[in-house]
């Protein structure tokens, strides 16, 4: 399939979800623009062979064909692969086709002759990720292959020669690579396996790759998500990165504006409290040419036939997204609310109701809110008894997969605690660039804990990031940032 530049994504080489080039890509260095353009990688798939042979004969004597499912994913493209292509500048263009080609299809010629088009199969793009999936019918052994198509038409390919190609090897790994005897040649190929050994997912068999690797999909990755100011307005402001690259590469600018925004596991929640806007999106599909990702939710719980107003705050968690309304309901706070983070269901209470906080946060085993009244709510996953902890009063309450931490509301105080609230507290130091500054904001991710300070700078310490801290300012952040977050650990596997 050929899309429009409004379609594609852009990914960083070793990233497994969409993020996007940077507004300041143009000044950076070649070599890290055509990192970048890798991930503008919406890409298909397409296969050459090494040899010119007739096609019909190399699938004689094979078994029955069965229908599988293709999935290549190109979001974590090796670096020297992309240096390594046979057209100048290739990654220089968005990357908008994907297509799979079978050795043998008409006309007899090199997988489907000199247009390498016929007999081919176009892999469409899953949402706005770096996935391309499409069906055919195969047999055992069948020799296939993949290639990428950019926007000018471009085509490179992963195996074999061809008059683009340099006679120095493959592009693709050879591990998974077959040498395929035939017509006296022997050709290097990507081959269909054995059906008994294909992973079914929903009763098709299921081949999966990464272009030019023998992945099956690229790692999954933790993402950091932030929204920069102003507010007001309509301005697309979304923006992230790996967390892993946080505090040396170039972060991204993706569709949508809100005022604050909080990553799960796969799904991105945004909110708009200036105009009542909750929405929702895959992290795979965030992208920096359409807002048609995003998924409007539902943002005014009752209770007690009371309509409560829209979130105030909010957290994604693995499987729930927690919130908060109306925080001047009581002395203590607002309601606290739950629904799937998956963006099905609706909400209702977190508690029996009966609980009032003014912000929350849920991480893998424990969920917590913090009220008007010092104190320190936390349960354990999914519905364990509440308890309170009296504690100083503090701006925000942050809880990761094992630990929590607080910021206390002089914003230069800083400490931490296991998520089940054993143990002591114990203060982290703070970069001390932080004396003209207050901390506003905390998060934490798979690889480190992030403060924003007032001044609008990040910092990340790398975690466990225990008592003496370690904070490096993230140069390469966007500016004035007033929301930001980091994704959950990934710890399941999707099909």
């Amino acid at each position: 399939e050929t899309r429009a530049r409004a379609r594609p994504t852009t990914r960083e080489a070793t990233e497994s979800t969409a993020l996007l080039r940077a507004a300041n890509e143009v000044d950076v260095a070649r070599h890290r623009r055509r990192r970048a353009t890798i991930a503008s990688v919406a890409v298909g798939a397409v296969a050459v062979a090494s040899l010119v042979a007739r096609g019909r004969a190399s699938r004689e004597g094979a078994g029955a064909p069965f229908e599988v499912q293709f999935q290549v994913d190109v979001g974590c493209i090796e670096l020297d692969v992309v240096d390594r292509s046979p057209i100048e500048d290739f990654y220089g263009s968005d990357i908008t086709g994907v297509r799979l080609l079978r050795r043998g299809d008409d006309p007899i010629q090199e997988f489907g002759g000199v247009s390498r088009r016929a007999g081919g199969v176009e892999l469409t793009q899953s949402g706005w990720s770096t996935i391309y999936v499409g069906r055919a019918r195969v047999v055992e052994g069948e020799e296939i292959g993949f290639g990428l198509v950019n926007q000018r038409g471009e085509t490179i390919f992963e195996l074999g020669h061809n008059k683009r190609f340099p006679t120095a090897g493959e592009l693709a790994n050879t591990a998974c690579l077959a040498n395929v005897p035939r017509g006296g040649g022997v050709y290097r190929n990507r081959v269909i396996p054995k059906k008994s050994s294909m992973r079914l997912v929903d009763g098709v068999s299921r081949f999966e790759t990464t272009w030019a690797g023998c992945m099956e999909r690229c790692p999954l990755t933790v993402k950091l998500v932030a929204c920069t100011g102003p507010a007001t307005g309509d301005a697309d402001n979304i923006w992230g990165i790996e967390e892993s690259s946080a505090k040396k590469d170039v972060w991204r600018n993706y569709k949508g504006h809100f005022t604050s925004v909080s990553s799960g596991e796969f799904n991105t929640w945004g909110l708009n409290t200036v105009t009542g806007t909750l929405a929702w999106t895959r992290n795979a599909d965030l992208n920096q040419f359409s807002r048609d990702n995003w998924i409007t939710a539902t943002n005014n719980p009752v209770a007690n036939g009371v309509a409560q107003g829209t979130m105030v705050d909010f957290d994604a968690g693995y499987d729930a997204l927690i919130g908060v309304t109306n925080t001047g309901l009581s002395p203590a706070g607002g309601y606290m609310w739950s629904r799937p983070v998956d963006g099905s269901g609706d909400w209702g209470f977190a508690d029996d109701g009966n609980g009032r906080g003014v912000q929350v946060t849920i991480g893998r085993t424990h969920h917590f809110h913090m009220n008007k009244i010092n104190k320190i709510w936390s349960a354990e996953l999914p519905n364990g008894r509440w308890d309170y902890q009296n504690v100083e009063p503090i701006k925000q309450i942050e809880v990761g997969d094992s630990d929590t931490f607080v910021i206390y509301t002089d914003g230069k105080t800083l400490k931490r605690k296991a998520s089940d609230m054993t143990g002591d507290w114990s203060t982290i130091s703070i970069p001390s660039a932080l004396s003209t500054a207050t901390i506003s904001q905390i998060t934490v991710g798979a690889t480190a804990l992030w403060l924003l300070d007032g001044n609008g700078n990040l910092w990340g310490c790398d975690l466990p990031c225990r008592d003496s801290g370690g904070f490096v300012r993230a140069a390469n952040a966007p500016a004035n940032i007033i929301s930001i977050d980091a994704g959950k650990v990934i710890h399941n596997v999707p099909n």
